[in-house]
């Protein structure tokens, strides 16, 4: 204790000494100098109590008060100059950087203004961040670089590029790849042979990805696969699985059916340990069914994949197969089924890519609309439209505006419907009926029968539409003679009701009399709210309109939270997710106009719902 200073005074300056030998020392470790008297000091800290705080059991990580750290860095600022302080910033990123405190290294790079070091740490560590699924630690981190250094630095480029390519953004993504392009050809002399080589395979690995979506180049889209897998060593799993997938894709477009399957087959059957190539195969394997048409097929692999995702526990398999899983049900107009393997990839949204849970989304949205739950139905297109504006995902936007315009009709809002549909041309049934044509001639020539199938129900409503119903008949029997075999329900119904009356003819001319009944049975189980809007009948009162428009799922999960059981609790007691339970209980509380399960409990006890 210093004499002649009031107690409390004296404390703060021996604190104040003990501070400064602290941090000095902290420069000796930062420059890796001999440790010196760190741990004795961090002893001392602690039997005085000095304001310091452990933030572990080991006591290996400390918090002291903020107050000593502004005075610290007032005296740092009084103390040392500007080129001074940025060389303390950069022995900081420099040891944190070799500690494997990545992020905390970045910034004090940053602050050094150290834009070189802060780009190679970026570029060092975006690898690992990719196959640890951590997308959103690696966007942040590419945000926090000057956008002229990221544009010149084709590894920057290249990480950027697979982030697009996780958020499903193709035509951004496409951009980049050919700015990437550029940049490593202007700085080839820069790197070494091999590496090199690998920034070229991952850059053929996305670019099979956008000749196939954005260019419609299926040679090309080709091409660039074979070059991925020729470049990319072994190791590289990840983006070989994906340059593995879009080989087969673009195999079975051009007419190779079977050597895409056998690739993906010897794939999937690839002894070796848990690894993307065999998701991407299974994957793959189940969109090539789809897209032939060919069901019952798919369905036998969607099972393995399924057995295979939770054997292995792995994130991006479980995403996957409940994915291709709920497309495969839906379709067969299993609802239930399809809106738990929805719900399952809706609970991994965070870690999945964008297109799973955008599809899968769209999936509940579809359910939501058939069972009535439009308010439901509403929410979910507000927060699946708020994401893609987020992401700028144009491409996806005129699918979210299908479904609003669905959304409208089923509340009985015509002239929103008719707004949107004016907002599209053409306008004329002829020129739909040419578009439609030209269409299925590329489908055709894809070999895309889901596609196909589709869109000759569609034709055949403009046929029907133009009073040719000859020729409406004759196109819907072609989409139901290859629509047979693989079971297609609601490629048929999601076309609308308007294809009931054809229907009935082809049945009674005895087309495919059994797979028709399952078609119109499907038509005829459309949603309560359907028969409301038909009849033009209204609900007498608030309180019969909410008792009539909880569905049975609604009534089961309000039951069980009068008993008191939590969501999770719902959710094994239902077999269905955790998000399907939060989501039936958002549903319920708008219904009866609450704000949480203790207003929802003693609301529905009062109308009678719940016994009292």
């Amino acid at each position: 204790m210093l004499v002649g200073q009031p107690a409390d005074v004296q404390q703060f300056l021996l604190l104040t000494a003990i501070f400064e030998r602290f941090c000095a020392d902290l420069c000796d470790a930062v420059t890796e100098q001999p440790a010196g008297q760190g741990l004795s000091i961090l002893e001392e800290l602690k039997r005085a109590n000095l304001f310091l705080v452990p933030l572990d059991e080991k006591a290996g990580w400390f918090r002291y008060h903020h107050l000593f750290q502004q005075m610290l860095l007032g005296k740092l600022l009084s103390q040392k100059g500007p080129d001074e302080i940025a060389d303390l910033h950069r022995r900081a990123s420099k040891w944190l950087g070799h500690h494997g405190y990545i992020e905390e290294a970045l910034h004090h790079a940053l602050k050094a203004n150290d834009v070189q070091a802060a780009s190679e740490l970026v570029e060092e560590n975006s690898q690992n961040l990719l196959n640890r699924l951590e997308r959103h630690t690696l966007e942040r981190w590419l945000a926090m670089l000057p956008e002229e250094v990221v544009w010149v630095r084709p590894r920057l480029l290249i990480a950027q590029a697979w982030l697009l390519y996780r958020q499903w953004r193709l035509r951004s993504l496409d951009v980049v790849l050919e700015r990437a392009i550029t940049a490593l050809d202007v700085n080839e002399e820069t790197f070494k042979s091999g590496e090199k080589r690998f920034l070229w395979g991952q850059i053929h690995t996305l670019r099979s990805v956008t000749f196939n979506f954005i260019h419609n180049n299926f040679q090309r889209s080709l091409e660039a696969a074979e070059h991925a897998l020729l470049y990319l060593p072994l190791a590289e799993r990840g983006a070989r699985s994906i340059a593995l997938i879009f080989l087969a894709f673009a195999q079975r477009v051009m007419g190779e059916k079977n050597t895409a399957i056998r690739l993906l087959e010897e794939a999937i059957h690839d002894p070796s340990h848990l690894s993307p190539s065999h998701i991407q195969a299974y994957l793959g394997l189940c969109f090539l069914r789809l897209l032939a048409g060919e069901l019952p097929q798919m369905q036998q692999t969607t099972q393995k994949f399924l057995m295979f995702a939770a054997e292995n526990k792995n994130a991006n398999a479980i995403v996957a197969a409940n994915w291709v899983s709920g497309l495969l049900h839906y379709e067969w107009n299993n609802l239930d089924a399809a809106e738990y393997h929805f719900s399952v990839v809706m609970d991994h949204r965070y870690s999945s890519n964008f297109a799973a849970s955008f599809n899968s989304m769209l999936g509940l949205i579809r359910i939501s609309q058939v069972q009535g739950e439009l308010a439901n139905a509403q929410m979910m297109i507000d927060g699946l439209r708020s994401e893609t504006l987020r992401l700028d995902i144009s491409d996806h936007l005129p699918l979210l505006d299908s479904i609003q315009a669905d959304q409208w009709l089923l509340k009985g809002d015509l002239a929103s419907a008719q707004r949107w549909a004016r907002s599209y041309h053409p306008e004329e049934l002829q020129e739909v009926q040419q578009e439609l044509e030209e269409g299925l001639i590329a489908a055709e020539g894809l070999h895309f029968t889901q596609r196909v199938i589709q869109i000759l129900a569609h034709l055949a409503l403009v046929h029907q539409g133009l009073g040719c119903m000859e020729a409406a008949l004759e196109t819907l029997e072609g989409a139901v003679l290859k629509a047979q075999p693989g079971g297609f329900i609601r490629s048929f119904v999601d076309a609308g009701s308007s294809l009931v009356p054809l229907f009935q003819k082809l049945h009674q001319r005895n087309i495919a009399p059994d797979y028709l009944s399952q078609v119109l049975e499907a038509f005829n189980n459309i949603s309560l709210t359907d028969s409301l809007l038909d009849s033009g009948s209204k609900p007498a009162s608030y309180e019969s309109e909410t008792l009539d428009l909880l569905t049975s799922r609604e009534e089961e999960i309000l039951r069980l939270m009068g008993e008191g059981l939590t969501n999770q609790e719902i959710a094994n007691e239902l077999v269905i997710s955790l998000y399907t339970v939060k989501r039936h209980a958002t549903n319920i509380y708008h219904k009866l106009s609450v704000t949480n399960r203790r207003g929802a409990i003693r609301k529905a006890r009062r109308l009678g719902m719940l016994p009292s």
